[in-house]
Order: structure tokens, then C-alpha cells, then sequence
């Protein structure tokens, strides 16, 4: 899996409870914001640089920064599954 296109496929069939937003810029690059329960996650899609995934802490308004960066979809959605096992 290399696209962002088959990312939020693929999260959306592994997270049905989950609210999953994605956001264009002009650059190319896309977000896909995910809250499930009280987790949220955000994932940075870029073309250039592949992808960044941060857990943003409860009750927390800034970005910080990834936690994770892959260049691969799959182990994007494995580490993504990982943090919100159990949080639905």
C-alpha cells in the first residue's frame, strides 16, 4: 500500500467507529485526522516525504511534531492500529 487513497480505505475498514477527516493542501500534501473515542490521531501524507503519524495528548490544541514517520502505508496503518487498540 503506497497511497494516501488506499490508507483511508483501509483505516475506514479497520476503524468503522472511528470519525476520519482528510484535508488537502495546495502542496500536496494531506491530512487525515482520526478521533476514535478520546484518542485522536493525526497523519501527515506528503509526496515528497512520506508519512507522519502523531498521537495528539488528550485535551491538547498544538501540533508537536510526529511521533513516527514511515515511508510505507501498511506500517502506517500496523502503528496506527497499535495506538488505538483498545481505546474505542
Amino acid at each position: 500500500m503506497k497511497s494516501y487513497g488506499e490508507l483511508v480505505v483501509a483505516l475506514r475498514a479497520t476503524f468503522p467507529g472511528a470519525i476520519i477527516e482528510e484535508e488537502g493542501l495546495a502542496s500536496g500534501v494531506v491530512w487525515i485526522n482520526i478521533w476514535l473515542g478520546t484518542a485522536f490521531v493525526t497523519i501527515e501524507c506528503s509526496p515528497s516525504r512520506g508519512f507522519g503519524v502523531s498521537l495528539v495528548p488528550d485535551g491538547d490544541s498544538g501540533f508537536g511534531g510526529h511521533d513516527r514517520v514511515f515511508n510505507d502505508a501498511s506500517e502506517v496503518l500496523a502503528y496506527v492500529a497499535q495506538l488505538l487498540h483498545g481505546m474505542s
